[in-house]
């Protein structure tokens, strides 16, 4: 009888992180599970990608190796735009605004790579970017431009600011 109950709950974790249905407050897309995190949540990278890994992990009752969001197509970077255009709080326009995405160079290879270990199979930089402006520039951002532009284009910016984030498991 144990042993049933223990694999009736086991089917029923794996089926809630590994389904394809995403745990409440996370939204199923492109086989991934992802959750903006605004307002209070706003952290900066390594706090971000430490809090997806696990206290955003615990939506699930189980860790499901979430990170901050990797990008790995043109059509995730552009369902990551509308998902965040969507779901997050107004901001003044005139500002712009950038969300952390799991993208670093301050691994030991000096190059950017994904902080879920995907491959890299896309970018989309901004013209001049990555620049590294005055040597502290190791994360990546999202950007959306001034004015309500959707560029949905990247930057690399100090990992030390606070910002907006979204996280990402594979189902």
């Amino acid at each position: 009888m144990g042993l049933l109950l223990i694999t009736v709950f086991v089917s029923v974790m794996l089926g809630a992180c590994q389904g394809q249905q995403c745990p409440h407050g996370w939204t199923f897309a492109l086989g991934n599970c992802y959750r903006w995190y605004n307002g209070p949540d706003r952290l900066n990278w390594y706090d971000a990608q430490n809090f997806c890994q696990h206290e955003a992990s615990q939506d699930c009752g189980w860790p499901c190796n979430s990170n901050l969001v990797s990008i790995v197509s043109g059509e995730e970077n552009s369902f990551l735009l509308d998902y965040w255009r969507t779901s997050r709080e107004p901001v003044d326009p005139s500002l712009g605004q950038h969300y952390w995405i799991g993208f670093s160079e301050i691994g030991l290879t000096l190059s950017f790579e994904w902080s879920d270990g995907s491959p890299i199979t896309y970018n989309n930089w901004d013209n001049g970017e990555p620049n590294d402006g005055s040597g502290v520039q190791f994360c990546g951002v999202m950007w959306k431009g001034v004015h309500n532009e959707d560029i949905g284009t990247w930057d690399d910016q100090p990992c030390t600011l606070e910002k907006p984030f979204i996280c990402k498991y594979r189902l």
